[in-house]
């Protein structure tokens, strides 16, 4: 590398690294949590590293940029891929941009904005990543909700996301118009398979966490068969989540709650597009779907100058 290219992409670095302190100060902007900037701007310089080399032989002319949908979707995360277009450009202004929960179709233009062509060249892909995850995120969730066509069931989340990247799925989910399940191991005690045999039986694991839950945390059991949800519906517990049972197991669950009982019922485990419309009248509260986070399809964006 001749001493010429090389002072050019360490010029070009330092800038970057000036820029991403001066935009990225613990300061609140457009209300995006200061996690997710930490993430994005993270997430910018694994990228860009000491500069983008096939960018910085080319001119720096301003240019307009878009971001076209190249299939129908919802988007989710727009806020987000404009403060990482905003970190990588030195000047860039957005003049047009459809809001999160917006249903587009496909050619549809989602944002346009001008500013310098090696700024918006550098942050496109990161922008584009995070935009195309939350936006497949939040079409899925659409869509499940739209099969279920059930306003009596919510549709939930799980825990089965990206590390790092949770509360940015869980905020697409609801963009997507389903809903959110716990945050984390912190927020709500669920008991599970694994929990009722380290207990040795799910009366003896129950009475462990009643006794032991003195801050009044709310209490979601999983059972696999009508012995165990029939065990579970005597304690005080907020749900009851009917784990891998067949339509007609859940429905004779249904039937089976106590008169009077508080406890709301969820159905978990293989329940996804392609299905969810056989459980719209079955009787629940809440159907969970961890292919919301785990399995999603990124929606297909593209980002174009002129």
């Amino acid at each position: 590398m001749t001493d010429r290219k090389s002072k050019h992409i360490m010029d070009s670095s330092h800038i970057f690294m000036k820029r991403m302190e001066l935009l990225g100060k613990d300061t609140q902007i457009a209300d995006i949590p200061l996690k997710w900037l930490s993430i994005a701007k993270l997430a910018l310089l694994e990228d860009v590293g000491y500069g983008d080399l096939t960018t910085l032989s080319l001119p720096n002319n301003e240019c307009k940029g878009d971001i076209i949908a190249k299939e129908p979707g919802v988007i989710a995360g727009m806020e987000l891929a404009k403060y990482i277009l905003a970190l990588s450009s030195k000047e860039i202004e957005f003049l047009d941009s459809v809001n999160d929960g917006t249903e587009v179709k496909k050619g549809d233009r989602i944002l346009s904005f001008l500013g310098d062509a090696h700024g918006i060249l550098m942050g496109e892909r990161t922008a584009l990543n995070f935009l195309q995850l939350m936006s497949g995120t939040a079409t899925l969730a659409f869509r499940l909700v739209k099969a279920l066509n059930d306003n009596k069931i919510r549709i939930l989340d799980t825990r089965k996301t990206i590390p790092l990247m949770r509360e940015l799925q869980k905020y697409a989910v609801t963009a997507g118009g389903c809903y959110n399940h716990r945050m984390g191991l912190y927020d709500m005690i669920l008991v599970k398979e694994n929990h009722i045999e380290l207990a040795k039986g799910i009366e003896r694991c129950l009475d462990l966490i009643f006794k032991n839950n003195c801050c009044g945390i709310a209490v979601e059991v999983e059972v696999r068969n009508m012995k165990d949800f029939l065990a579970a519906s005597k304690y005080p517990v907020q749900v009851i989540m009917l784990d891998n049972m067949k339509l007609p197991e859940i429905r004779n669950c249904v039937k089976s709650k106590p008169e009077n009982a508080q406890f709301k019922i969820e159905i978990s485990g293989n329940i996804g597009l392609s299905n969810i419309h056989e459980y719209k009248g079955c009787g629940v509260d809440f159907i969970s779907c961890g292919a919301l986070t785990n399995s999603v399809a990124r929606l297909d964006l593209s980002l174009l100058l002129e």
